[in-house]
């Protein structure tokens, strides 16, 4: 993901952009505003004890060592509850591209993991069309729904582009530092993806797998057209009703039926 937004930092006066700079400015203040409105409300969400929501913070990266490199999938999940608060940060490395399948190997980890604790699941990610927000993995979530029948909500919520997951983001960077640290320091070469899982291990607070094996996912049977500008997915066995941003009124909705 690139340091800075496109958006955020695109020149008004840059012609080869668009010839109106106020249309310009105009597409950035929507922008910024949907990027803090979302941001708002995964902060929110967290910090909220009274509705037993699991909030479920998803982001991929990358880490490379001497011999070997992969992905990692960063799956961090809070259950905010003032009794039994359940929090724990999944992590699920592979040499595996960063695809839907990827996706849905941790994600039905996690599933496993709330079941019992909680029946409302807000899944927060970036807007990437690789892996979180295109068709295919829309499908499978419903794919998802269907065979957890204990599930009653499940919301898929995308940050605005370019203003991605917050909590893998410190994840991610611990992960690579471990393992960089752990090369210099004690002069080892990591060879294998079990290696660089060990190191993983070490980290206090994970629960870190390696997805070795993974269950490609069905491709979708139709397109979903005009998916771009809905930002909330309230995922259904058989349908998807989506919304333009995450303001409780949420007028401007869609529905696609599998």
């Amino acid at each position: 993901m690139p340091r800075l937004c496109p958006i955020c930092n695109r020149n008004v006066n840059d012609e080869s952009v668009v010839e109106d700079g106020r249309l310009v400015e105009l597409e950035k203040k929507a922008h910024q505003e949907i990027a803090r409105v979302q941001k708002t409300s995964a902060v929110d969400a967290r910090k909220d004890i009274t509705n037993g929501s699991a909030i479920v913070v998803m982001d991929f990266s990358s880490f490379k060592v001497k011999v070997v490199s992969g992905n990692a999938l960063f799956i961090d999940v809070l259950v905010p509850l003032a009794e039994s608060r359940y929090h724990e940060m999944f992590v699920f490395l592979s040499t595996h591209k960063e695809d839907v399948s990827f996706v849905q190997g941790g994600v039905r980890v996690v599933l496993t993991a709330l079941r019992g604790r909680t029946d409302t699941i807000l899944v927060y990610s970036d807007g990437a069309p690789t892996h979180f927000k295109n068709k295919h993995n829309f499908y499978a979530w419903m794919d998802r729904r269907k065979e957890n029948s204990w599930i009653q909500t499940l919301e898929l919520r995308f940050f605005a582009p370019y203003h991605g997951s917050y909590v893998c983001d410190g994840a991610a960077a611990t992960l690579n530092r471990k393992l960089r640290n752990t090369q210099m320091d004690a002069e080892l070469v990591l060879k294998s993806l079990d290696d660089v899982c060990s190191v993983a291990k070490s980290i206090h607070g994970w629960n870190v797998r390696a997805l070795k094996e993974i269950e490609p996912t069905p491709l979708a049977p139709r397109s979903l057209n005009g998916m771009k500008r809905f930002f909330v997915w309230c995922v259904e066995p058989d349908a998807l009703r989506v919304y333009a941003d995450m303001a409780d009124d949420r007028k401007d909705y869609h529905v696609y039926l599998r």
